[in-house]
């Protein structure tokens, strides 16, 4: 384990950001492609929360990419559902 990751897993933000900022334009990517623009930043930042938040536990058994990528992909399809659980009112006016 590098020293780096030990920092960020110890809670040093400075660690952290030098892990986990390189990645951001993919994670964006992958945000965008799955949620569509008006939702990636959101989906990002709560990748970003997310990896933060878990980070003590990564054990090591993907890549970091590979773990945050699977974190953004999870909170992009929470949005996904989301969206779908919402209910649609007509434009019209008119009720159904």
């Amino acid at each position: 384990m590098s020293s780096l990751l030990r920092k960020a897993r110890a809670g040093d933000v400075e660690a952290f950001v030098q892990l986990f900022e390189p990645l951001r334009p993919t994670v964006h990517m992958v945000a965008r492609t799955l949620v569509g623009e008006p939702d990636a930043e959101d989906v990002v930042m709560e990748t970003y929360l997310k990896a933060w938040t878990h980070l003590p536990g990564y054990r090591g058994g993907a890549s970091l990419k590979t773990w945050l990528l699977r974190i953004a992909r999870n909170a992009a399809l929470d949005v996904l559902r989301r969206r779908a659980s919402r209910p649609t009112s007509s434009l019209s006016g008119e009720s159904t």
